[in-house]
């Protein structure tokens, strides 16, 4: 059995998340309630972070999430002094698809993207 597959079902156990993989990287992701997707972690080879393949796994994950009946996608990025540049990054990233800020806790800015018919 394969390395990838291996750790697939250890973070679909462990934490109930299902992955999209493809050549660039992988999204994770899972269900809460009625309403919302959660985004987990999110990666992207650096040599494919100019390219639009975060937004195609997020375009994944978006479709999925409407198929399922869900009315949002939400995210948590990590922030403070000591990665700014990298949180900076990541939140452009999800503003640039279209997330809106919604809150922030714990040193975490909180994201929300609505995906239910209006």
């Amino acid at each position: 059995m394969a390395l990838e597959k291996l750790f697939l079902d250890y973070f679909f156990e462990e934490y109930g998340r299902e992955t999209i993989v493809n050549e660039h990287g992988f999204v994770s992701y899972s269900f809460h309630g009625t309403d919302e997707c959660l985004i987990g972690e999110i990666y992207i080879r650096p040599e494919s972070r100019k390219s639009y393949e975060v937004k195609k796994l997020f375009s994944q994950v978006e479709e999925i999430a409407k198929t399922k009946g869900y009315k949002y996608i939400t995210g948590i990025v990590a922030i403070g002094e000591d990665r700014a540049d990298k949180s900076t990054k990541i939140l452009r990233t999800y503003f640039a698809y279209g997330f809106k800020l919604y809150g922030s806790a714990n040193g975490h800015a909180l994201l929300r993207l609505d995906i239910g018919e209006e």
